[in-house]
């Protein structure tokens, strides 16, 4: 199902902007994914939100704790396997949780207070480019009075005499015939003169035919002034920002060689992007090349843990996939979309690198704020069809040739 929402933006009213920001509705806990990937995925996400937090990206930071205490105090609690989950994991988790809510409510109180001065700021905009529409609108309705009492009385026109104008009558003595020039050009002996009848008062909105241009000119049209235009800061929304990610340059071409017993077999390749938090920027440092089953339009890693594993023991958070398409054009199918869904909904900047070799294409993607709305409302599995427009290309993205990228081929 595809639904529109209204853009979160400084017109709306802070409380509501506030929960605007963390649509529970959206997130959901697949029950046939392992409930410990979850758990691991939650330390991913407290990790990624203290990092924002401490660039003083506080939008991202609350949402990001917004979304670990609705999977993990709410939703993961309806897991059927849940009870499977040791009680030392779930005792962990809600450890997180309770030192997260004061962080959480100290953070809605700062976009609070940031979210009510701007929404002051653009009512105060507002308000000023009302005013200055009604003046303008004062201005132009005073100078039109003024032309009206200075115009003076015309005549009927000399030509009503001479040529008549067949069917029409005078409605009154200032009423005057303005005629066509094309039809006075064109005239000869005997031809009616055509033309309007125009009222003196309403000369104001007469505008007498342009002269054609001459061959091999040209006329450009003054531009238009829209004074209902606001300042950009006004119109951008303010969660839009994403950190830049740097990729090593040599990782698509690394991965397809990785891949190509696959690929010659016309089966996809799956892979994870991994690496670290360096400032404000983030690295791919390590890809996880898991053990895995395809087709040829599918792949699905299995044994996860093992992948989890590695990113235990050398610290590295996840950034996005990269996967193969042997035979087809690089772009996103429908359950491409709803994996890159779980990645992104954790992390906003994870990325979907695909590779087609076939059509010598790799591109790089993620979920449009559309493409998040449809796919986390959308409860369909396998192949189905989606609305376009749901992914985009990715502009956070650098690809540094300087930069290598460690391989973890757990498939060996």
């Amino acid at each position: 199902m595809s639904m529109t929402k209204k853009p979160i933006g400084p017109d709306m009213e802070a409380p509501a902007r506030v929960k605007a920001l963390t649509d529970a509705s959206a997130i959901h806990v697949d029950p046939d994914r392992n409930p410990n990937l979850y758990l691991r995925s939650g330390r991913e996400l407290i990790r990624s939100a203290a990092s924002y937090q401490e660039d003083g990206q506080t939008e991202h930071a609350y949402m990001l704790y917004m979304r670990f205490l609705t999977i993990f105090l709410d939703k993961i609690r309806t897991h059927p396997k849940y009870n499977e989950v040791p009680q030392s994991e779930r005792k962990m988790m809600s450890d997180y949780c309770n030192k997260i809510l004061p962080q959480a409510e100290y953070l809605k109180k700062e976009l609070l207070r940031k979210y009510e001065k701007e929404h002051k700021e653009y009512m105060e905009h507002v308000k000023l480019m009302q005013q200055q529409a009604e003046e303008l609108r004062r201005k132009e309705e005073a100078e039109r009075k003024a032309r009206e009492k200075t115009m003076p009385k015309t005549k009927p026109h000399p030509l009503v005499g001479a040529f008549g104008h067949p069917g029409s009558t005078l409605r009154n003595d200032d009423d005057y015939f303005v005629p066509n020039p094309d039809s006075l050009l064109a005239m000869r002996p005997g031809m009616p003169v055509h033309g309007t009848w125009v009222d003196p008062h309403d000369l104001r909105d007469y505008t007498e035919p342009a002269p054609s241009a001459p061959p091999g000119s040209s006329t450009s049209p003054m531009p238009s002034v829209d004074r209902s235009t606001k300042p950009d800061r006004f119109l951008t929304p303010m969660s839009s920002g994403l950190r830049p990610m740097v990729v090593p340059a040599s990782l698509p071409a690394q991965f397809l060689r990785l891949a190509q017993a696959n690929t010659g077999k016309n089966v996809e390749t799956c892979g994870f992007l991994t690496g670290q938090i360096r400032g404000a920027q983030l690295f791919i440092t390590d890809l996880i090349i898991p053990k895995q089953t395809g087709s040829a339009d599918t792949c699905a890693a299995t044994n996860e843990m093992e992948i989890y594993d590695i990113q235990d023991k050398y610290h590295l958070m996840t950034l996005g996939w990269i996967h193969t398409h042997p035979s087809q054009t690089a772009f996103l199918s429908s359950v491409d979309m709803h994996n890159q869904y779980g990645y992104q909904v954790m992390m906003p900047e994870a990325i979907a690198i695909v590779c087609a070799p076939k059509h010598n294409q790799t591109g790089t993607f993620m979920l449009t704020p559309e493409g998040l709305d449809e796919i986390g409302n959308c409860h369909a599995t396998g192949f189905h069809p989606h609305a376009k427009g749901l992914f985009a290309d990715v502009h956070h993205c650098t690809f540094d040739a300087s930069l290598s990228v460690k391989v973890h081929d757990l498939r060996r």
